[in-house]
Parts: C-alpha cells; structure tokens; sequence
C-alpha cells in the first residue's frame, strides 16, 4: 500500500488547494505506467474505484491534519472511467452529520463529473486512538 500511496502523490498536479476550512481539491494526472492500471485492465487500463475513494481520503488526511479511518461509503456513483494521462480534480468537502464525520467527494474532469460518493470516518492518531478535531 506504501508504493501505491507514493505513486499517487507522484501523479498529483500540484499542491493541494485548501479553499475554505471546510474544502480541499487536488488536481492528479496518471501515466500510462501508474502501478494502480496495472491488472485492471490489460490493454485498457481505467482507475479502479477502490483507488478513488484513496485519492480522496489523502485528500481528506490532508485537509485534518491527520490519518482517517473510513467506517462507511454511501451513494457511490462511477460515472466515467479515468484513463491514463487524463488530468483530473478531486474536491472534498464536510457535511454535516451530527455524531459522525462526512465528506462528499466529487470527481472531475474538465466540466465532467466523474464520480461522487460521501465518505464517513473519524480521525486517528499515530498510535491508532481517535482523535478529536473539534
């Protein structure tokens, strides 16, 4: 998982964009040679969805300070397939859910959406407790 999390950020555009306490968006262009292609598929590879729902909990890790651990994906909708050397931007943004911790994702390329889903976590610390960020 560490070589995929470093070719990730490899691939990623520019720094990240903190646009408001409550949003983050990032902008990533993968190769045609980026560890995450390979397998799917041989010959016409597309960016497996389980790799952005990482794209967005870096995004997210980013933004709190912290390592998160996801507890629950809801309304997940891959609309497009991201292709090698395709740039595209990810923007996270808090809901509000009450007790737990949301973010909606949202996937895009140019004017296109490509894939939104809500992520719910709760934040980390290094030896793995929860850690408040309020």
């Amino acid at each position: 998982m560490k070589k995929l999390i470093e070719a990730i950020k490899k691939s990623c555009a520019g720094p990240a964009r903190i646009n408001s306490p409550s949003e983050i968006s990032n902008s990533y262009c993968f190769d045609n040679n980026f560890l995450g292609f390979s397998g799917h598929f041989p010959g016409y590879p597309i960016l497996p969805a389980v790799l952005q729902l990482l794209l967005a909990q870096l995004c997210i890790e980013e933004q709190k300070g912290c390592k998160i651990r996801i507890t629950s994906i809801e309304k997940a909708k891959f609309l497009f397939e991201i292709r090698p050397d395709e740039l595209i931007s990810i923007q996270c943004t808090d809901a509000d859910t009450g007790d737990s911790q949301r973010s909606k994702a949202k996937i895009m390329s140019e004017d296109k959406v490509l894939s939104t889903f809500n992520l719910y976590f709760y934040p980390v610390k290094e030896n793995g407790s929860v850690k408040a960020l309020f």
